[in-house]
């Protein structure tokens, strides 16, 4: 019995086409903002009401990415999107994030940490302003028992800074 729903990341078929293969980014200019209402399964609400956009990119910490446009999601999902993408570069980096992958260069690298330096402050700016919440947690465990792994940014978020602070 599936009390919860089990998807990595539950997300609006519709937007999800709008988003494309567009970087992640915050939006300076929108061409477009997607509203979605709240959604819930069996009594849990996985989903808050919310925005995203897709436009111009603004800097983030002072660098901006190599693109025109960018795709911003939604405040209660930018932590989880960043996490995942710290957990990918982590374990896949050597092998999967090439600089011509999925976000055409825009997040990830070739090179150790796998983050390009606009990809690498955009995800510890979002890792910070959206906390690990329940939603996560549970995904971290749904995973778990379908793969046998976890993403060790959503156990222990304090790694993050200890992996990819440019200090480090």
């Amino acid at each position: 019995i599936v009390t919860k729903p089990q998807c990595l990341v539950c997300v609006d078929g519709k937007i999800n086409g709008y988003r494309s293969n567009y970087a992640f980014g915050e939006v300076q200019t929108a061409d477009y903002s997607f509203s979605f209402p709240a959604r819930s399964y069996n009594g849990y609400q996985y989903q808050e009401a919310g925005v995203s956009k897709k436009g111009s990119p603004k800097s983030i910490l002072g660098v901006t990415p190599n693109t025109s446009t960018v795709f911003e999601p939604d405040d209660q999902y930018k932590g989880d999107f960043a996490r995942i993408y710290m957990y990918f570069a982590v374990r896949y980096g050597n092998t999967n994030c090439k600089a011509t992958g999925g976000d055409g260069g825009k997040i990830f690298s070739s090179n150790y940490p796998y983050l390009t330096t606009y990809g690498k402050a955009l995800v510890k700016k979002w890792h910070e302003q959206d906390p690990v919440s329940e939603k996560e947690l549970t995904r971290n465990d749904a995973v778990e028992s379908l793969q046998g792994n976890r993403n060790p940014f959503v156990d222990y978020p304090s790694w993050a800074d200890k992996i990819f602070d440019t200090n480090y």
